[in-house]
């Protein structure tokens, strides 16, 4: 049994030692001058030079790797050291970068070459992308830009819009001398010292009798409220709230111009007494004359 075992040994070196020849002849027998650079797989190309090593003395000590003479130039091209590569009898060894090549019958210097070409089309592909969304980006944060620049501007038009609406209001409602949409129709005379004296105007849907530098001021035709700080069609307008016919709570006003100040009267009546600066007007309800008050 143990004769078999040992037969089964030097056979299994025999077929070993036969096949490393047989890669040895491959690319050897006979060996090509110069050799051809062919390629192992895309990107890399080697060239082998047969009956060749780096000198021992170059030996960087690793532990050769067991392969065909294709995987070591995979190997050495692997290697971040530029290391220089030998295969001899079925093993890949590796040398200093700087060995110098000396003969050595049965084995093969490995050189080889990347080819970086499609590697660098790809980066530069890479970057022309980077640069064309670069500028995708570029343009739209300017497109952003412009229309943030237009939002400003619009926003600056409303505003200007705005404050136009607001400035004509404001004109349209002194215009009205402050009326409530309850009818008021033309202009409230204003009333300075006596220059628009027998003036009738409507406002508020009641017809009203101007009368300048004159009021009453005592018995039960005394002011019934006052009201500051008011303009004289406010005054109309706060007397116009209570009228309610025949019941009506204020149906003349005393309006003092140069305090602004509003007495609201509960009756109509001549009994009128000069006052410098006031102004009265009187609701002209029930059939009331033309000449009341003058």
């Amino acid at each position: 049994m143990r004769g078999l075992s040992m037969i089964a040994g030097v056979g299994l070196l025999m077929s070993l030692a036969s096949a490393q020849q047989n890669d040895y002849n491959q690319y050897c027998n006979p060996p090509s001058n110069p050799p051809p650079e062919v390629q192992v797989e895309p990107g890399l190309y080697r060239k082998y030079h047969c009956d060749k090593s780096p000198s021992s003395s170059a030996y960087l000590g690793l532990p050769p790797v067991q392969a065909s003479p294709d995987e070591c130039t995979r190997q050495c091209a692997a290697r971040v050291d530029h290391a220089k590569c030998s295969w001899s009898e079925g093993y890949c060894f590796f040398y200093g970068p700087s060995a110098s090549i000396t003969g050595h019958h049965g084995a093969i210097y490995v050189t080889y070459r990347k080819d970086q070409t499609a590697q660098i089309n790809q980066l530069t592909q890479d970057l022309d992308n980077c640069r064309q969304h670069n500028d995708v980006i570029e343009a739209a944060a300017t497109a952003c830009l412009s229309d943030l620049a237009q939002c400003e501007t619009d926003r600056d038009t409303c505003i200007a819009a705005r404050d136009t609406c607001t400035q004509d209001l404001d004109d349209c409602q002194a215009a009205n001398n402050g009326g409530n949409g309850g009818g008021t129709s033309g202009d409230i005379p204003e009333c300075y010292d006596g220059g628009n004296s027998g003036d009738t105007f409507t406002a508020h849907e009641l017809d009203w009798k101007l009368s300048c530098n004159n009021a009453r001021f005592d018995g039960f035709l005394a002011p019934r409220g006052t009201r500051n700080d008011v303009s004289f069609a406010e005054c109309i307008e706060a007397c116009a709230r209570d009228f309610t016919g025949t019941n009506a709570n204020c149906a003349s006003v005393n309006y003092h111009t140069p305090t602004r100040k509003c007495e609201l009267i509960r009756f109509t009546g001549n009994d009128k007494y000069p006052g410098q600066g006031w102004c009265r007007a009187e609701t002209r309800y029930r059939g009331a004359s033309d000449s009341a008050p003058p």
